[in-house]
């Protein structure tokens, strides 16, 4: 089973990151933009979810664990908004976020 993490920023940007495993400790692969390509994000979700990896996957963001540690390591300016066990949180969500997740959803 692929781990993974969806974070949206407070600029409304969607970024993937997949883990090496459970820890979650290292990122392996992380792809952002997807606010600009809609619906790519949950058929990423949907292949990893299937058993696929990243192989071959084009947009892999030079530094993964940078990108991903640039977020962690603030307490804001970020959310995680879904996972691998299919959580996803609208609660959480900004505009891009509902638009991916639950595009009838009004984001105020």
């Amino acid at each position: 089973m692929a781990h993974f993490s969806v974070v949206e920023d407070d600029g409304g940007g969607l970024m993937l990151f997949v883990f090496s495993d459970a820890s979650r400790l290292d990122v392996v692969y992380a792809h952002s933009g997807y606010e600009y390509a809609a619906g790519q994000l949950r058929q990423d979700i949907a292949a990893l979810s299937a058993g696929g990896d990243t192989a071959g996957w084009d947009g892999c963001e030079t530094d993964p664990q940078a990108l991903f540690d640039s977020f962690t390591g603030t307490d804001s300016g970020w959310s995680a908004i879904a996972d691998e066990d299919g959580c996803v949180a609208a609660d959480r969500m900004g505009a891009a976020g509902q638009a991916e997740f639950c595009p009838g959803l009004d984001a105020d």
